[in-house]
């Protein structure tokens, strides 16, 4: 009876979504995985009657295995969180995550987008996983008799290994047929903020074991975190059409699965700006962090971007792509999940109405002015990236502190002044009794 001890260093899906599979550093020092078979729930939520006729439509043959669907079954569940009270829904198991979202629109469409609320459908699978067993990034962990376990104790762990890596594009052919191509990757050995600690290996791809070399590389140093500039956008797709043009694989991760591309690169807007959302290129058993489309990383480090992953329970890789607002969002999610409540799909509660008065009193937030598209000189734009941390480190204002049960509510509940003039004239005020009574 073997049994081994760490801590998690990653958890995701297997290339057929039918496995979780988890990466566990060992307090020895290397790091081994565990498989365990992975089925999604999705919740459905509706009248007696609209569920009951939802379980005669999927249970015809073609729907049923088309789905995957394995077995459903009659819960109830708490649907809201400012709520004890439990509803009556349809649990639908699925064999594999690759049907769920297709199902999901499938059932929605069915009840013409009103009849049925649907539950559990966009949050990670890796998140749903972890928080299920009380588990989460970095958690110690005990693996024994092929079970995956929480310690109650620490354990041992040794320092992160990475390493810098850049796929070399150069401009090849004239005119209507000029492209870039990947010519040499450079891997460097470096410390977790992205500083150079070895020599830098250089592999030309025109020697025909230059990727054989790469992969022996990768499996001598095995690096934990792999730190790349422009890897996603330019470097691993790059590679990628040439490894295929080559009619051969790369594998640059742990389990030696060859090298993919998981989604596709997407254009949206957000407040004004257009962003480009690039598709991910997985390194199983390691880590890769594009740093130039990594804002956590440059605000926070790997320190900051494990203390993310580790409270929200999600993977070091996902928080690098996350906005802080997503950040927050899988936080909910994870609260929720442990308390028992469900997640909502395309949430269509409206915020809870407030009379005039109370918006006055207690909706304070900014106007953001969309600007006109076209040419504009001499743009100025302020950055507030740290505005929220800067309030919660220097006043201990956070959803943490305020409300909480530990103090004291205060006597003086006087509404701020709305004027601008007034409020500061309240403060100075209260700036002066302050100052009066630490001299008293």
């Amino acid at each position: 009876m073997s049994s081994t001890s760490g801590w998690i260093l990653d958890a995701h899906l297997c290339s057929a979504q039918l496995e979780m599979l988890v990466w566990i550093v060992t307090e020895q020092g290397s790091v081994v995985s565990f498989r365990e078979p992975w089925h999604p729930t999705l919740h459905v939520a509706g009248s007696s009657s609209d569920l009951e006729h939802l379980v005669e439509w999927l249970s015809q043959p073609e729907l049923w295995i088309r789905y995957g669907l394995q077995r459903y079954a009659f819960e109830r569940k708490r649907p809201e969180l400012g709520s004890f009270d439990t509803e009556r829904m349809l649990a639908l198991t699925l064999e594999s995550c690759a049907t769920l979202r297709a199902l999901a629109e499938h059932i929605d469409a069915r009840g013409d987008h009103v009849r049925y609320n649907l539950y559990s459908v966009d949050v990670r699978a890796e998140q749903q996983y972890l928080t299920s067993k009380r588990l989460t990034i970095g958690s110690p962990v005990s693996l024994e008799n092929n079970h995956l376990s929480l310690l109650e104790r620490d354990v041992q762990r040794r320092d992160w290994r990475c390493c810098r890596l850049e796929v070399v594009l150069e401009e090849v052919g004239q005119g209507e047929t000029l492209c870039r191509q990947p010519t040499r990757v450079l891997v460097t050995p470096c410390d977790t903020s992205g500083t150079v600690t070895g020599p830098q290996a250089a592999f030309f791809l025109q020697q025909s074991s230059s990727l054989q070399q790469l992969e022996q590389w990768f499996r001598k140093y095995d690096p934990d975190l792999v730190l790349s500039l422009r890897g996603n956008t330019e470097g691993f797709p790059h590679l990628l059409r040439y490894v295929e043009a080559k009619h051969t694989a790369i594998c640059l991760g742990r389990n030696q699965t060859p090298l993919r591309q998981i989604g596709q690169t997407r254009i949206l807007s957000s407040y004004g700006q257009v962003l480009r959302s690039d598709p991910q290129f997985p390194l199983e058993g390691r880590i890769h962090i594009d740093l130039s489309s990594s804002f956590m990383f440059r605000e926070g480090g790997l320190d900051g971007l494990y203390e993310l992953a580790r409270v929200s329970a999600t993977r070091i890789s996902d928080a690098s792509r996350k906005s802080p607002g997503s950040v927050i969002s899988a936080i909910q999610y994870r609260v929720a999940m442990e308390d028992g409540v469900l997640v909502p799909w395309k949430k269509t509660r409206p915020e809870d109405t407030k009379s005039a008065w109370d918006l006055l009193q207690s909706d304070r937030g900014g106007l953001y002015l969309d600007s006109r598209p076209g040419v504009y000189a001499n743009v100025i734009e302020l950055d507030f990236a740290s505005l929220f941390p800067s309030i919660i480190a220097t006043r201990n204002i956070s959803p943490e502190t305020l409300n909480c049960s530990c103090c004291q509510p205060a006597k003086n509940t006087t509404p701020l002044p709305l004027h601008p003039d007034e409020a500061k004239k309240r403060f100075q005020l209260q700036q002066q009794q302050w100052k009066s009574a630490s001299l008293a």
